[in-house]
C-alpha cells in the first residue's frame, strides 16, 4: 500500500478519530502493508553457509553479526534493522551467542 492511500484514509475518518481509535487504526495499517517476501529466504541463504551447531541439537548459531547482516540485507535492498534480524534468526531457529574469553 502507497502512502498515498494512507494518508486518503486518515484524512477521510480524522475526524472522527479518538486518540485511541487512531492508536488502532495505525497499528491495524502497519500489520496489514505488504512484507518483503524474500527477506526470510535471503536471510537464510545469508546464515545457511556459515552456521554452526550439531545437526542433531536444536541449537544452530551463526558467526555472522546482526550488524554484519543487516549491511548485507540492505545491500541486497531490504529496508531492515539489526532488531528485525534478530526476530528473523528467532523466526529460524538461531540462537544469538556471545564471544567467551577464555
Amino acid at each position: 500500500m502507497d502512502i498515498d492511500t494512507l494518508r486518503a484514509k486518515y484524512t477521510a475518518l480524522a475526524s472522527v478519530f479518538t486518540e485511541r481509535s487512531r492508536r488502532l487504526w495505525a497499528a491495524t495499517e502497519a500489520r496489514a502493508v505488504n512484507k518483503d517476501e524474500r527477506l526470510l529466504t535471503d536471510v537464510e541463504a545469508l546464515v545457511e553457509p556459515t552456521a554452526s551447531g550439531d545437526p542433531c541439537s536444536p541449537l544452530r548459531w551463526t558467526t555472522k553479526s546482526v550488524r554484519h547482516l543487516e549491511g548485507e540485507l540492505t545491500a541486497m535492498g531490504h529496508v531492515v534493522s539489526h532488531r528485525l534480524v534478530v526476530e528473523i534468526l528467532h523466526e529460524l531457529g538461531y540462537s544469538l551467542q556471545a564471544n567467551e574469553k577464555t
